[in-house]
């Protein structure tokens, strides 16, 4: 694994996929990739699965190593490895280019409940290095979405990306559906008019890749009516990619 060495400092007591990141950029969909990572556990079964929705797939399953490569503070470090090209199913599609959701789980013995690796951000050694001890570097350094980590192709969108449709509901109020077309994010107002309406409704929710909510606005669904959503990335900046984010239906 090409992350070897520089996983030798890493965790003692908790199970990490380290390979790949969350948010790594692959070559493309049909191209194997190289999934792995660290137990304090000899020869524990790991599965490697994919997801779409709430629904899970295994993609592979391995073994931990039987013999320690590290031993880090006198805990020895079993490695695993998995190769394995995604299947055409694991990928959704964004504005341009695809993504697919993955992670690592250790299946229980016997009726205990499974358990699933740490998953990390891109910058996990010299966050690492910045946060030395095990309970800060896990807490500081691991993927906000842990245990999941996303795959992008490289032409997938660089930030979040909303689009909206809009559906009429009995309630009075136009539901204003929004999904993420690109990279994390979060819709921070849903904006919507009609000829002698208008209404603004301010909300902090997250969208993840491929992801859709449902707000409600308080312009009910008759005549023309147009909402738009507006949001940031992840990291707070204005979503940038804003061209579909605005619907226009006659009820």
């Amino acid at each position: 694994m090409r992350f070897l060495f520089a996983a030798a400092l890493l965790v003692v007591s908790s199970a990490c996929m380290l390979n790949p990141v969350d948010g790594q950029v692959v070559s493309s969909m049909t191209a194997s990739q190289s999934f792995g990572g660290y137990s304090n556990t000899a020869s524990q079964s790991v599965r490697l699965e994919w997801g779409t929705g709430v629904v899970w797939n295994d993609a592979g399953v391995t073994t931990t190593s039987a013999t320690s490569s590290f031993v880090e503070d006198d805990v020895p470090l079993y490695g695993w490895n998995i190769n394995a090209a995604l299947p055409a199913a694991a990928w959704g599609a964004g504005t341009t280019g695809h993504f697919a959701k993955v992670r690592m789980v250790v299946p229980a013995a016997g009726s205990g409940s499974d358990t699933f690796m740490y998953s990390f951000k891109p910058d996990w050694s010299s966050c690492r290095a910045a946060n030395p001890g095990l309970s800060n570097f896990i807490s500081r350094c691991k993927s906000p979405r842990s245990p999941v980590a996303y795959l992008y192709t490289s032409d997938f969108p660089a930030g979040a990306d909303f689009t909206v449709s809009l559906l009429w509901t009995s309630l009075g109020r136009t539901e204003v559906r929004v999904r993420n077309n690109g990279r994390p994010g979060v819709v921070t107002r849903i904006t919507c008019s009609r000829f002698g309406s208008a209404s603004e409704l301010t909300v902090s929710e997250p969208l993840a890749p491929g992801e859709w909510k449902s707000f409600y606005s308080a312009v009910a669904p008759a005549g023309t009516v147009t909402c738009a959503a507006t949001g940031t990335n992840e990291d707070g900046s204005p979503e940038a990619n804003t061209s579909n984010n605005q619907a226009t239906r006659s009820f």
